[in-house]
């Protein structure tokens, strides 16, 4: 995003933080989101030919979001985490792509079965299949905490039927931070946790792969039993 060759500095609304950048309108230029935390509501700031121009924004945006192409369009999508403990879920919202910028308002696109969400973690495309990952911190209803890699999807959704969650990393009392990078000579993003006192790096390897996956031969009839071979 080249805004430095602008002789006036960029302009943003006051108390925002940045959430993240893609292509907010439908021009071919790459675009600031940003979140006000004190009126929860997100807004672009478009990179235009003659300079910066704030886009509309969405409300009721509560926590702060991670900005990023989630799906397999072209536009910038949002994700946040609303509400508490065992009922916090994740939420989202899609860029317009129109001339004007800013996102769907109020349109809510991930809002599947409840995990209890308490952090949002690095995004990326973490196991090589095209789309981008997410990494979240989740509460279980025993109160254990651990880092989840929730697969992004070619819709730009989380957590649902056709996606898949993993534990990464279990842990009892301190969350931590996690930030991504490559950090061996894989092609892999991998993953280092700091939790206020040891930096540990998660390294992101290749799994098992199935050679071979046999089922029955018949039909299956309802009371007997269903065999399935995975070598």
């Amino acid at each position: 995003i080249c805004f430095f060759a602008f002789a006036t500095a960029l302009q943003v609304p006051d108390a925002t933080r940045l959430a993240g950048s893609g292509r907010g309108d439908s021009d071919n230029r790459d675009d600031l989101v940003v979140w006000n935390p004190n009126t929860n509501t997100v807004s672009t700031v478009l990179n235009t030919s003659t300079g910066t121009t704030v886009g509309p924004t969405i409300t009721d945006v509560t926590g702060k979001p991670r900005a990023a192409t989630f799906g397999n369009d072209a536009f910038v999508d949002l994700v946040w985490i609303e509400g508490s403990g065992g009922t916090a879920d994740l939420k989202g919202a899609s860029a317009t792509g129109s001339l004007t910028g800013g996102f769907t308002s109020e349109s809510i696109n991930r809002d599947i079965a409840t995990f209890g969400y308490t952090a949002l973690g690095p995004i990326g495309d973490f196991n090589l299949d095209g789309n981008v990952d997410l990494i979240v911190l989740r509460e279980s209803i025993n109160g254990l905490r651990d880092w989840m890699a929730l697969w992004g999807t070619p819709s730009g959704s989380f957590d649902s039927l056709e996606s898949r969650a993993l534990p990464i990393a279990l842990l009892s009392d301190v969350a931590g931070t996690l930030i991504t990078g490559q950090c061996d000579a894989g092609s892999r993003l991998d993953l280092l946790r700091h939790d206020g006192t040891n930096a540990r790096l998660l390294r992101n390897v290749n799994g098992p792969t199935i050679t071979s996956f046999t089922g029955p031969g018949a039909r299956v009839i309802p009371g007997e039993n269903l065999n399935l071979t995975v070598t």
